[in-house]
Protein backbone atom coordinates (compact mmCIF):
# COMPACT_ATOMS: atom_id res chain seq x y z
CA UNK A 1 0.00 0.00 0.00
CA UNK A 2 2.71 2.15 0.81
CA UNK A 3 4.25 1.89 -2.59
CA UNK A 4 0.92 2.76 -4.17
CA UNK A 5 0.52 5.69 -2.33
CA UNK A 6 4.06 7.00 -3.19
CA UNK A 7 3.25 6.24 -6.47
CA UNK A 8 -0.02 8.84 -6.25
CA UNK A 9 2.22 11.70 -4.38
CA UNK A 10 4.49 11.55 -7.35
CA UNK A 11 1.68 11.46 -9.85
CA UNK A 12 -0.67 13.75 -8.94
CA UNK A 13 1.71 16.57 -7.13
CA UNK A 14 -1.50 18.50 -6.20
CA UNK A 15 -2.76 18.16 -2.78
CA UNK A 16 -6.76 18.32 -4.27
CA UNK A 17 -6.37 15.90 -6.86
CA UNK A 18 -4.18 13.93 -4.71
CA UNK A 19 -6.49 13.56 -1.81
CA UNK A 20 -9.65 13.07 -4.59
CA UNK A 21 -7.85 9.75 -5.50
CA UNK A 22 -6.33 8.45 -2.35
CA UNK A 23 -9.19 6.65 -0.61
CA UNK A 24 -10.47 7.47 3.13
CA UNK A 25 -8.36 4.23 4.47
CA UNK A 26 -5.50 4.82 2.71
CA UNK A 27 -4.80 8.46 4.20
CA UNK A 28 -5.79 7.45 7.51
CA UNK A 29 -3.14 4.21 6.82
CA UNK A 30 -0.66 7.00 6.03
CA UNK A 31 -1.81 9.41 8.51
CA UNK A 32 -1.24 6.41 11.49
CA UNK A 33 2.21 5.46 9.96
CA UNK A 34 3.64 8.93 9.81
CA UNK A 35 1.68 11.37 11.72
CA UNK A 36 1.27 13.47 8.63
CA UNK A 37 -1.18 13.47 5.37
CA UNK A 38 0.44 12.01 2.61
CA UNK A 39 -0.19 15.91 0.58
CA UNK A 40 1.75 17.77 3.86
CA UNK A 41 5.51 17.93 3.17
CA UNK A 42 7.78 17.10 6.33
CA UNK A 43 9.33 20.29 7.38
CA UNK A 44 13.20 19.52 7.37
Amino acid sequence: MLAKIKAMIKKFPNPYTLAAKLTTYEINWYKQQYGRYPWERPVA
